[in-house]
């Protein structure tokens, strides 16, 4: 499956695309291209003006509840 982020600002202060805005994408879990305009296909496409991506975001609030605390 590939997936188009259409014109995403990047937000990685590490990466050499940090602050500017592009097309990424993602095919199998994995970034393929960062471009200024891809041509071509994607099963699907994502295109929200406005839109932030940046490195893997965690919730470090999270509870499991395991063990214990199942109901």
């Amino acid at each position: 499956m590939s997936i188009l982020l259409r014109q995403v600002k990047i937000a990685d202060p590490v990466s050499p695309f940090h602050g500017k805005v592009k097309d990424v994408i993602i095919k199998d879990h994995k970034i393929l291209s960062i471009v200024d305009h891809f041509v071509g296909n994607a099963d699907v496409i994502f295109e929200k003006p406005g839109t932030i991506v940046s490195p893997g975001w965690v919730d470090p609030f999270v509870h499991f509840c395991d063990p214990g605390m199942e109901n």
